[in-house]
């Protein structure tokens, strides 16, 4: 092997230049040259893959046209919208309060059943409509559809309310139910206008209004107003749901879907979305269990242990705190916390327990 420059070799007749510029043996020239383009390989396999993938897969949601036909429209004066919300006022002026599931207003809700009688005479009589009181206090209506189509849906919703909470926080009569011009449009006032007379009167002004148009629908459904939803739902729900079971049974029909109360429409929610968005309603409240233990030996660690409980007891009592402060106790069941911690005392040894619980 002969030198012919600083940064070149001349062997077996051949050149050995990394780009012109630096020796490099073979073994080096392949070690770069994997490191270089072994990961751009990947990253582009990675590319065509993802690629081929998009194209394969299926969309999870398909948007489907339920009928060729345009909807129609009720094209309502507004005559008609007034009278509406003069029905709607009526419900809300009915105090259907539940506090507990052995406290409620139930002349209010024998009222209530009733005025939805009174108040929409062609479901009452319909003869493609049947109607059942269930536990007293609540109604199953089936409307049956032109097309036996053995798969109805069922719609929901409760005649009863929370209680007002404090009156004083209220800047109108809580059980006003009249018409109230702010900022230059009507709204309805009251307990339950969003929770949850406005679905009862909606489903009921719309069947009405088709019963009158002599309009019966193609597919058969289910409408189910239960008495108790604030208070566990067992007297009501739970009832007309061993009822429309059997329904179900006789007419060898099983439920489609369940439309149950929603959320509300609402603007200036979310950062930066301006208009009106629908929230769709997934999760129900419920409850939740918590028990925190602390670890020691014997002796004065068990001090700590128990000051390190005391240390989370005083943090969800001061979240317990701020939900009281910002939702009405009426409307929200405030937690109720136990808690329990033993463990051996740091003179005698012997084994000790105790009990705290907050409201």
């Amino acid at each position: 092997m002969r030198s012919k420059h600083r940064f070149s070799t001349v062997e077996a007749g051949k050149h050995n230049t990394c780009c012109g510029c630096c020796y490099c043996s073979k073994k080096q020239k392949i070690t770069v040259c994997t490191l270089i383009w072994l990961p751009i390989a990947i990253l582009v396999l990675l590319v065509v893959a993802i690629l081929i993938r998009t194209a394969l897969v299926e969309p999870r949601f398909e948007l489907m046209r339920l009928s060729a036909d345009p909807p129609v429209f009720m094209n309502l004066t507004d005559d008609d919208k007034l009278d509406m919300a003069k029905r709607l006022g009526e419900a809300i002026q009915l105090k259907t309060i539940s506090i507990d599931a052995d406290t409620q207003n139930e002349t209010a809700l024998a009222l209530m059943r009733d005025l939805l009688s009174s108040k929409f005479p062609g479901v009452f009589s319909s003869d493609f409509i049947e109607i059942e009181v269930v536990n007293d206090l609540s109604l199953l209506f089936r409307v049956e559809g032109r097309m036996s189509t053995a798969n109805p849906y069922l719609l929901c919703g409760h005649l009863d309310v929370v209680p007002e909470g404090n009156t004083d926080e209220w800047s109108h009569d809580p059980f006003l139910g009249d018409v109230i011009k702010m900022d230059g449009e009507n709204f309805i006032f009251g307990r339950g206008t969003i929770d949850d007379k406005q679905a009862i009167m909606g489903i009921m002004e719309s069947l009405e209004y088709i019963v009158n148009n002599g309009i019966q629908p193609n597919r058969t459904f289910y409408i189910g107003f239960g008495h108790d939803e604030e208070v566990s739902g067992n007297k009501g729900a739970g009832e007309i749901a061993k009822v429309l079971q059997q329904k179900l049974v006789d007419h060898d029909e099983k439920l489609s879907f369940i439309l149950d109360e929603g959320m509300f429409v609402m603007k200036n929610v979310f950062p930066g979305v301006e208009d009106p968005v629908a929230y769709v309603g997934v999760v129900e409240k419920g409850w939740a269990n918590v028990e925190l233990s602390v670890n020691g030996v014997q002796g004065d660690i068990t001090i700590e242990s128990w000051m390190i409980l005391s240390f989370y007891f005083d943090y969800f009592q001061d979240i317990q705190v701020r939900l009281q402060k910002s939702l009405p106790s009426a409307s929200c069941p405030m937690p109720f916390l136990v808690w329990r911690a033993s463990g051996n005392h740091p003179d005698s040894g012997m084994p000790w327990s105790t009990t705290l619980w907050s409201t």
